[in-house]
């Protein structure tokens, strides 16, 4: 295959995956087919199944993608300079919705539902929830190391914390939520500042 072709694939791919995750948002999970899709973009079905072999292939593929740059924000949000204060907060506001209508955190909630069904979807579930955990474990060990924070089981805290911040995060997005967006990150920053031995007044008001 040469180069060009292969942008071509590459290219078509991508559209088919940002056409799966538009019509999930808009019809859900369970109720996606590859006809719809196709008709999203205005090409055959047969196009999509020439890329995707099945609807089960689409899904997971897009839903890793989805994954993938969810993981790939996340680091960059460890990874930036400031003190390790500073960046846990900023990892909380990205991690958890903006708004009830946080696109990301829809599908998540609708995949964690299909996830029960589907072991593809579990198993992509289940590498995000490890790669999650990881950020928070490396962030909380690095303010460890600098002598900023307090915590003798940063896997376990890690753990705890991000069990924590999808149960908020739940109560945002749902229809009836329960909690508003800076309700949320006070409970957030209450629980960090606890699995890292400070204040609450540590964090941001």
């Amino acid at each position: 295959m040469s180069p060009r072709t292969r942008k071509d694939v590459d290219e078509r791919r991508a559209q088919i995956l940002d056409a799966t995750r538009e019509v999930a948002l808009e019809r859900g999970l369970a109720n996606l087919r590859v006809n719809d899709v196709a008709g999203h973009l205005g090409i055959s079905s047969g196009l999509v199944h020439y890329h995707f072999s099945s609807k089960d292939e689409l899904l997971v593929e897009m839903l890793r993608a989805m994954a993938t740059d969810d993981v790939a924000r996340l680091r960059e949000a460890v990874a930036a300079d400031g003190e390790p204060v500073a960046r846990m907060d900023t990892v909380l506001r990205e991690y958890l919705p903006v708004t009830r209508r946080d696109e990301s955190w829809a599908l998540w909630i609708d995949w964690w539902d299909e996830a029960l069904r589907s072991e593809p979807l579990a198993v992509i579930s289940s590498e995000f929830d490890t790669a999650w955990v990881a950020i928070l474990e490396e962030l909380i060990t690095d303010g460890v190391e600098g002598g900023v924070f307090d915590c003798k089981d940063a896997h376990g805290a890690a753990w705890r914390l991000s069990a924590l911040l999808d149960g908020l995060a739940v109560q945002v997005v749902l229809p009836r939520r329960t909690l508003s967006r800076r309700q949320m990150l006070e409970h957030a920053r209450i629980g960090a500042a606890r699995e890292v031995g400070l204040p609450r007044s540590a964090f941001p008001a």
